[in-house]
């Protein structure tokens, strides 16, 4: 590129910014003119914060929800954010036991309790202490729970706890996936 060509170019990109175009020579100093004062600038207001909510709110978007059917039972699974898994719901063909895994939960070695469920609608699981080498984290299992519907439904969203350990609210599944996975799990108890 041609020395014409580049200075051609600043000019069009200097113009397009708004700026002055450059000059081939300097500008004669005139002490005469009067050097103008810029505005002050008014300081950016900061938006208002809302007050932090005294309960959490169930995940916004249940879109990671994904159902599964196979020759072992039925499944109901949420996605985690950077990949892997955050809960998985089971019903394993003919057992009639209802299963939950959470991957994120660390075993503790004098817990047997898992409490699952949403809003004030919770079932009781019996979760292994040595924690879940198979899925990682923690599982419980139960008889399937008639509550199930209402806890797959309720706007809270779905809740875990084992020991002090918590996972949730997490925002409940599509009303679709919700009733394919309750109907896999009546069809296989």
């Amino acid at each position: 590129m041609g020395l014409r060509a580049a200075a051609l170019l600043a000019t069009l990109l200097l113009d397009s910014c708004g700026a002055p175009p450059p000059r081939d020579e300097a500008p004669a100093a005139d002490t005469a003119a009067p050097v103008p004062t810029p505005a002050p600038r008014a300081a950016p207001v900061p938006a208002p914060v809302a007050p932090p909510s005294r309960r959490p709110a169930a995940d916004p978007a249940p879109a990671g929800w994904e159902a599964a059917a196979s020759g072992e039972g039925a499944g109901l699974s949420l996605a985690a954010p950077g990949g892997g898994l955050q809960l998985t719901l089971f019903c394993p063909n003919g057992s009639g036991d209802f299963i939950v895994n959470v991957p994120a939960l660390r075993p503790i070695a004098s817990e047997e309790r898992m409490t699952f469920g949403a809003g004030g609608t919770a079932v009781t699981l019996v979760a292994d202490p040595s924690g879940d080498p198979g899925r990682g984290g923690v599982t419980g299992r139960g008889p399937f729970p008639a509550e199930l519907p209402a806890i797959l439904a309720g706007p809270e969203g779905i809740s875990v706890s084992f020991g002090a350990q918590n996972s949730g609210p997490h925002g409940t599944p599509p009303a679709d996936l919700a009733r394919a996975f309750l109907a896999g799990c009546r069809g296989r108890t």
